[in-house]
């Protein structure tokens, strides 16, 4: 049996990197050994992959995740932040969100969260240590009705996705944390990052984003004040 890791800052003990890593080396050795199969009607359809992919490692949740914690169903639902969640020995919540890609597609810019979950008031509030945010990241490609997975697949804390590989789309609604382009498979977790040094530049990069988003409202605005029609 796998011995937990764990790490404590102001007596709040987390889930260590180590086993995120062993939990992402054995569902790749799983889904090598045991790939994912769809009909070819659904096979190259990105939305029945996640879903096949989300089903899956759900059902495989005891061989995978039930030593480190409980599986939380309470909050199963469209509207919930995550695919699933567990609370581990210590009653922290880990949220875990399936993202998928299909690494022949041209456009990989995922969207990982929106920005209005992780402030205070979100139902993933970033400054309450009490729960953690994790993607659960399969790169593929399809082979026949195959899913075959591309690239090592990642189980990360949200604070572990370094800002080179991620940023700020304001375009979308509120704002999402989103993949820049490409980096949702090449992207390496920076494990020191600290959830503070994280959460710091996404107050700034949030900020920086709604002001370019101000700006661009400010020229439409303008853009209509200009039109003279009668």
């Amino acid at each position: 049996m796998l011995a937990i890791p764990f790490i404590c800052i102001d007596n709040i003990c987390m889930i260590a990197d180590e086993h995120f890593r062993h939990v992402s080396e054995k569902l790749y050795d799983h889904f090598t050994d045991q790939p994912v199969e769809l009909d070819s009607r659904f096979i190259n359809k990105p939305r029945f992959v996640a879903e096949a992919c989300e089903s899956m490692v759900i059902s495989l949740f005891n061989k995978f995740f039930s030593h480190i914690g409980v599986k939380d169903d309470s909050q199963e639902g469209a509207k919930s932040t995550g695919d699933f969640q567990f609370y581990d020995n210590d009653g922290l919540l880990y949220k875990v969100d399936i993202k998928t890609h299909n690494v022949n597609r041209s456009y990989n810019m995922g969207n990982i969260i929106a920005t209005k979950k992780l402030l205070p008031g979100g139902d993933m509030d970033y400054t309450n240590e009490s729960h953690v945010f994790c993607p659960l990241i399969f790169s593929y490609s399809t082979d026949g009705n195959r899913v075959i997975f591309t690239h090592p697949i990642k189980f990360v804390k949200l604070e572990w996705l370094p800002w080179t590989a991620i940023h700020i789309q304001n375009g979308l609604g509120h704002g999402q944390v989103q993949f820049r382009s490409n980096k949702i498979r090449t992207f390496t977790p920076d494990y020191t990052q600290t959830r503070s040094s994280w959460y710091q530049t996404f107050l700034d990069q949030g900020r920086a984003a709604c002001e370019r988003k101000i700006q661009s409202q400010i020229k439409m605005k303008e853009q209509y004040m200009s039109v003279q029609y009668a």
